[in-house]
């Protein structure tokens, strides 16, 4: 099975209460969901993605749209869905962006996208 390489796994958001761990991920050219029960890494780990992103599972180089992880006593278990989720019906902005459109990572965490301006 083709897997992605870790240096092309980027966590778009995130979001964390004391049970569980929410993210959204760009893997390659897809977005991907996942959810981690905050006990499977330490708390360092679970909020921090440069920490988090190596300590995850082989993401598989197919189309899914989330992951559920756990441990057990024999290591990390995985389970993936392809079920697509809801779509969003109310868009209280009107400008819309593909994420995965955006090509680069600035050092601070912010986009950027190609210009595509007329001369």
């Amino acid at each position: 099975m083709k897997t992605i390489p870790k240096d092309e796994i980027e966590v778009l958001n995130q979001e964390i209460d004391d049970e569980t761990g929410q993210y959204r991920i760009r893997a390659r050219n897809r977005v991907h969901y996942l959810t981690i029960p905050t006990s499977v890494f330490d708390d360092n780990s679970i909020c921090r993605p440069y920490l988090l992103i190596p300590q995850l599972p082989e993401f598989p180089d197919y189309q899914w749209t989330t992951m559920q992880i756990s441990r057990d006593d024999a290591g990390l278990k995985t389970t993936l869905s392809s079920e697509p989720l809801p779509e969003i019906q109310a868009i209280w902005y009107p400008k819309r962006i593909d994420i995965l459109s955006l090509v680069r990572r600035l050092k601070d965490a912010r986009r950027s996208s190609p210009w595509l301006g007329t001369s």
